[in-house]
This record gives structure tokens, C-alpha cells and sequence, in this order.
């Protein structure tokens, strides 16, 4: 009987990233994906390089920590998680956007999700019910997402799937970190989608 080997995936914690937010991302990947994920140490956002933050933006560009995570992670593939707010700046694929919930290169080795925008704040979190199951599922159907455009899955049209495109909460919300039928079958680069 033949073993399918793991794709190593190394998480890499920037900012004010709560231990518990990196649990439900770390397990999100193990239940969809066939990786063995590792956790860094966290680093600071003081530690970045020159140029991933905008002041006038008053963000880090997505784009730049997604890079990051390629050059600097020890996996196969590498995922920034972020407590910092995200841009997009424009580049060949994309036009620039002005926050995003993550960034990530099709098969490319490194991607970046951010924990900002996902949490309820202000009047929003005082209303929110079930906040916590809330930003649980965000949390997962992110990660999930930005690994499987790492792998070669490219945006989806289907709503319902993982990789539809989130320009709101209320867009994220409607999502389960689930494929649709088509991307489920898609081939990708490694053979790691459960």
C-alpha cells in the first residue's frame, strides 16, 4: 500500500496573531489539505523590510508579504497570517485594491491572510451573534483559499466555493471552506486536496 507524502506548509505569524486564531488556521489546512504545517515563532511587524508598509495607505501591502512568506518560510508552501490591514497593489494580474482579506501568487510558494478585517469591530461586533463561529469560519475558508491558489487553484465563479472572490464580510460569510465540483477536480501542482 502506497503512503501520499505530506506537503510541508509553514505558517508564519506577523503581528499580534492570537495562538488560537493560528490553531483553527492550522487545523483548517490539515482537514482540506494533505500538509504537515508548522508554526514559526511570531515576528514583529517593526521586523519588516523597508516598503511593505503605506503610510499614506496606513496598510502593508499584501502583494510584498506574500513574497515574503516565499523567501522566508521553510516549506513547500508558506503562509504569512497577519494581524495587519492589507492592500493590493497592482500588478500584471490584478488592479490595485484598496484592503484586502489576503494576497496569494497562482503556484507560487508563498501567500499572506490577514486577521484585521475579519474580526468585528466597533457597533458591527456588538451586533454580531455568534461572533466567534463568525470569525472561526472566516479564519478557515481564508486559509484554504489563499493555499489553494498556491497550488495552482485559480479564482472561482461558483459563489458557494472557496475560491470565489471576497470583496465584503458579507460575500465571506455566504462561504463554507469548501471546493465547488469543478475545483475539487481540478488538477494542481501537488496532489494534496482531500
Amino acid at each position: 500500500m502506497s503512503t501520499v507524502e505530506l506537503v510541508n506548509l509553514d505558517i508564519l505569524p506577523i503581528g499580534d496573531v492570537s495562538s488560537n486564531d493560528l490553531d483553527v488556521i492550522a487545523s483548517a489546512l490539515r482537514d482540506h489539505y494533505r500538509v504537515d504545517v508548522s508554526i514559526h515563532a511570531p515576528y514583529s511587524l517593526a521586523d519588516l523590510p523597508e516598503g511593505t508598509y503605506s503610510a499614506s495607505r496606513d496598510r502593508y501591502n499584501g502583494n510584498e508579504l506574500a513574497a515574503l512568506a516565499g523567501a522566508n518560510g521553510d516549506g513547500e508552501l508558506n503562509l504569512v497570517v497577519t494581524s495587519a490591514d492589507l492592500f493590493a497593489a497592482e500588478t500584471e494580474h490584478i488592479s490595485e485594491k484598496t484592503f484586502v482579506f489576503g494576497c496569494s501568487f497562482l503556484e507560487g510558494n508563498g501567500a499572506v491572510m490577514s486577521t484585521h478585517r475579519l474580526k468585528p469591530q466597533g457597533v458591527r461586533s456588538l451586533l454580531s451573534r455568534g461572533s466567534n463561529e463568525l470569525v472561526t469560519n472566516r479564519l478557515r475558508v481564508q486559509a484554504v483559499k489563499h493555499v489553494g491558489h498556491m497550488i495552482g487553484l485559480d479564482g472561482c465563479t461558483d459563489a458557494t466555493c472557496v475560491l470565489a472572490q471576497s470583496t465584503d464580510l458579507d460575500a465571506l460569510d455566504e462561504r463554507e471552506p469548501r471546493f465547488c465540483r469543478s475545483c475539487s477536480r481540478s488538477t494542481t501542482r501537488f496532489d494534496v486536496v482531500r
